[in-house]
């Protein structure tokens, strides 16, 4: 009866388009997440990927012919809460949005400082614990493979037993103030190389002040690696 009242005044698009329309649901959403997380998580040593909706919208119909789209919110974590922007995109660009939250958790490598780390100290493999586990909150930068942090240089002091961080550690200087390195000087053919004291630390490519250790004049040198400088002269 409503459909040939429907076409009787005209409205039957309006009630096709609702006979079309279909309710967003948690395991259609679930699904996209854990692809998407998988995907991320896989590759730095991470399995048994789930999850847990803390937010979910209550009613978010959306056209049975649009395309669900799915895109993380901006300052996620790792592990942990972890928000998303559902769009469905229907015809000419017709657009619905809902948002959701899910705890995340995973099995994977839990990296922690073996042992009172004091600034200055190079990281070896001897100075962390490596675990895995089932871990439910991991900020974006902590560490996940030892090779992001080996052999350089921490920048704090970390403590025993503290997750480690990607901006807990720096690239070691290649020379150190105060140490006597070697300089090699070019010009056109010719190479001379005399004994510089590096007048301040500096890192690969860093033009540094240097002092002749015999005739005390000072000069700048560009770092070419580790205890290594040089000046080139047109």
């Amino acid at each position: 009866m409503r459909t040939i009242l429907a076409l009787i005044l005209g409205l039957w698009p309006l009630v096709a388009a609702a006979v079309e329309d279909q309710m967003l649901k948690q395991p259609a959403v679930e699904a996209m997440v854990l692809s998407a997380l998988n995907k991320e998580l896989e590759p730095l040593g991470f399995t048994e990927v789930r999850l847990r909706f803390t937010q979910f919208p209550e009613k978010f119909s959306y056209p049975t012919a649009a395309e669900l789209v799915l895109e993380e919110m901006a300052g996620h974590r790792r592990l942990g809460i972890r928000r998303y922007k559902i769009s469905a995109i229907g015809e000419r660009g017709v657009r619905k949005t809902a948002f959701c939250a899910a705890a995340v958790s995973a099995e994977g490598p839990d990296v922690r400082a073996r042992y009172h780390i004091p600034a200055g100290k190079r990281i070896a493999l001897s100075d962390v614990t490596i675990q895995q586990k089932r871990i439910d909150d991991l900020p974006t930068d902590a560490v996940t493979d030892m090779a992001q942090i080996l052999d350089q240089e921490a920048n704090r002091n970390i403590a025993q037993g503290d997750r480690l961080e990607l901006d807990f550690v720096r690239q070691p200087y290649a020379v150190l103030r105060g140490e006597i390195i070697e300089v090699q000087m070019v010009l056109g053919g010719i190479e001379v190389k005399v004994f510089g004291e590096a007048q301040s630390s500096g890192f690969i490519g860093d033009q540094i002040p240097f002092k002749n250790t015999l005739s005390l004049k000072r000069f700048f040198a560009k770092i070419t690696g580790p205890h290594l400088a040089q000046i080139v002269w047109a």
